[in-house]
């Protein structure tokens, strides 16, 4: 067929033109129907050629899109292409009779015999249009449906339509053409109820049909009185039935296979199904019965297909009650989530579910059924032994699907039917995802193993590299042992050394002052004398300020000082270190601000005596102008002390040194501002041992500030360090 239409030239059909030229073609049949000449000669030549070349363009549309790919619709378009072949036939024969008024009898016969020839294509058609499911319980009811409905059509037709007395034999064949031509108009219309896939082409073949209808009674009517003519409106039925046959094809063959998908059933189609065989049985009993009452005579024919058909709806019903369990359990099979198989006692496929088809990469479900299991899986073996011993066995095999092997895991199970017939129920499981998960779990596996081998032995190196480490450390603890031991026998010894040497200073110095002041008392000493015994007083109190703080340092380090915790009023001890400190220099820079509700505080009355005389004495130091404020607070469980003054302060880089023993911020000043470093030291130390804490801060106003606070005290308490 292809070698012809590429003789013939014939190309791709353009789904725009073809709508076009279709209506371009139905206008200008119009056009001439009304406007054209009425010499019979003409209008039988024209007439006839208008209705026989739609019936050979649409024709030969059909076959192209036949062959030109794989449709659905496939026989459909075969069959209709066949039936539109004899009707065009049947117009050459008819346009071969002649220019007569009236067709010449056996030539009559012949054209409405090859007319009446193509029915059967077109039942044919409709019966190869695809169905929701071949094995589906719905289609033996579609069947059904259809019969009872056609049956009563048939019967109708020959009861409504006229009959003229003496019309018999090959005369009555023009009235067989609108009764077949309404049972396939109600075939359409089951077609459309029962039936979800192409809903919208089974729509347009009932509007087809029903043109051709008309036009065929027409036909018939024509033929019981003044004869058929063409080229006349009559014709019109079958031009705009073929030509909307051929917008149809064209249209569905632009369309992809995947949008023809069935929808969901809708349950007014559904109770229409249901009702229309009993309403057409109804209508054709009670048309049988009016005609009885009112002319008197009954329709023997009318009454037999009545009782028959009745008789086909109490089976309906009886069917129709089984067929609901059974719509349940092919429902299940249909839709279960895995590849399913029904094979007979030979191993041959008779039922295949979708998701098989899915899974298997498989369009055409036809391709499967009567197929041995053993050509689609490798289990000839299984299937053998399955058949000869049917027990329940389940087996993994590989198939190869697009070059690539697909796993999948087989479960046969005998199934026996009411008669004992074996069935062989096969369900196959996809495992590729499963052997995916598989093949990633081994992959983690082997390699948390591998790290499992390299943590072992970054472990047994670490432990060697650990022990290692620890013998070298245990001897350098030791070497630091010693050492230690070594430097506190030094400390020791220099503590001892510095002390007694302070000791053995303490005495001559002491001496030597009571000497120099034993000397100056003397009035008769000259001036140039008396001012050089002056500084060396000076100096012998600074050496012996400085001898007392070295042995102080030493006592606190060497823990051999006593201090006397208890409950003290610090307001005369702040007020007795103002009064030493104002009899040495200029009193009026010295402030107290007592704050109120001053408590006792826990300390040692000597060593807070000592603590603030140091800070009031380094502030005299560095704070050569402006006010020296001693300041007290009260907070809640403690008293804070402050000393407060105007010097320059402390820089940020240097902070960390005010703490430290022999420590001077600046020794540029040391000629002219004496000092060694203690004081801060001895006073840390000292407030340490009174729960105290010694820190400096630079306030917002510019001053700096010495600061520590003590405990709120209620009770006595002596701590010996």
């Amino acid at each position: 067929m292809q070698k012809i239409f590429r003789a013939l030239h014939v190309e791709e059909l353009n789904g725009r033109i073809v709508p076009v030229e279709s209506l371009a073609f139905l206008l200008l049949y119009l056009l001439w129907v009304v406007f054209g000449s009425d010499a019979l000669p003409q209008r039988h030549v024209i007439g006839n050629l208008a209705v026989f070349i739609p019936y050979a363009a649409v024709a030969l549309e059909l076959f192209v899109l036949r062959d030109s790919a794989r449709s659905p619709l496939r026989w459909t378009w075969t069959f209709l292409a066949l039936a539109l072949i004899l009707l065009a036939t049947a117009r050459v024969l008819f346009f071969y009779i002649g220019l007569g008024s009236q067709l010449p009898g056996k030539l009559g016969f012949w054209f409405d015999l090859l007319r009446l020839g193509a029915f059967p294509f077109f039942f044919l058609a409709l019966f190869a249009f695809p169905f929701e499911n071949r094995y589906a319980p719905s289609r033996f009811r579609f069947l059904l449906d259809s019969t009872i409905a056609s049956g009563a059509t048939i019967a109708l037709g020959f009861l409504v339509f006229p009959v003229q007395p003496g019309i018999s034999g090959w005369r009555l064949v023009p009235l067989l053409l609108p009764i077949l031509d309404l049972v396939l108009c109600v075939l359409v219309l089951n077609i459309f109820l029962a039936n979800q896939y192409f809903r919208d082409i089974s729509a347009s073949f009932g509007f087809s049909f029903v043109a051709i209808l008309i036009s065929d009674y027409l036909y018939y009517i024509s033929t019981l009185t003044d004869g058929y003519h063409s080229g006349k409106l009559q014709d019109l039925g079958w031009i705009v039935g073929t030509l909307l046959l051929g917008l149809i094809a064209v249209a569905t063959s632009k369309r992809e296979i995947s949008e023809n998908r069935p929808r969901k059933e809708s349950r007014r189609s559904l109770n229409i199904q249901n009702i229309l065989p009993v309403a057409m049985v109804l209508v054709l009993f009670w048309y049988v019965l009016a005609r009885w009452q009112f002319s008197g005579e009954i329709s023997l024919f009318g009454l037999i297909m009545s009782l028959l058909l009745v008789l086909l709806l109490i089976v309906r019903v009886g069917i129709r009650a089984g067929e609901g369990e059974l719509l349940i359990y092919w429902q299940l099979f249909k839709n279960v989530a895995t590849p399913v198989f029904l094979c007979d006692r030979k191993g041959r496929i008779v039922l295949v579910n979708p998701v098989a088809l899915r899974e298997l990469d498989i369009a055409d479900e036809k391709a499967m059924i009567g197929r041995r299991l053993d050509t689609v899986f490798p289990v000839e073996d299984q299937l053998r032994t399955m058949l000869l011993k049917p027990e329940q066995m389940s087996v993994f095999v590989d198939k190869r699907i697009h070059n690539r092997r697909v796993p999948f895991s087989l479960m046969f199970s005998p199934v026996y039917s009411e008669n004992g017939k074996l069935l062989l129920a096969v369900t196959a499981y996809n495992l590729t995802e499963q052997k995916h998960n598989q093949d990633i779990l081994t992959r983690k596996n082997e390699e948390l193993l591998e790290l499992s081998s390299r943590l072992e032995a970054l472990n047994t190196q670490l432990e060697e590299m650990v022990d290692d480490r620890t013998r070298t450390l245990k001897r350098a603890m030791n070497r630091l042992e010693e050492q230690n031991k070594l430097l506190r026998d030094l400390d020791t010894m220099k503590s001892e050394f510095v002390s007694l040497v302070s000791h053995e200073l303490r005495t001559p110095l002491t001496s030597l002052k009571g000497g120099l002041e034993l000397i100056l008392r003397n009035r008769n000493l000259p001036k140039k004398v008396e001012k050089p015994l002056t500084l060396m007083i000076g100096e012998v109190e600074r050496l012996a300020k400085f001898v007392i703080n070295i042995l102080d340092v030493s006592s606190v380090e060497a823990g051999k000082i006593a201090i006397n915790i208890k409950p003290i009023n610090p307001v005369p001890v702040i007020q007795s270190v103002l009064a030493e400190v104002s009899a040495q220099t200029d009193s009026a820079r010295f402030r107290m601000d007592i704050g109120k509700g001053i408590q006792k505080v826990r300390a040692d009355e000597m060593v807070l005596h000592s603590v603030l005389l140091h800070l009031v004495d380094n502030a005299i130091k560095y704070a050569p102008e402006g006010d020296i404020t001693l300041a007290v607070q009260q907070t809640p469980g403690r008293t804070r002390f402050q000393v407060l003054d105007h010097g320059p302060g402390i820089p940020e880089d240097k902070r960390h040194l005010l703490f430290r023993r022999f420590q001077r911020i600046n020794t540029s000043d040391a000629q002219s501002v004496y000092g060694y470093g203690l004081g801060l030291y001895f006073s840390r130390k000292m407030l340490a041992a009174m729960k105290g804490r010694l820190t400096y801060v630079k306030l917002h106003d510019g001053r700096s500030c010495f600061q520590f606070s003590l405990q709120s005290a209620y009770e006595e308490e002596t701590i010996t360090r």
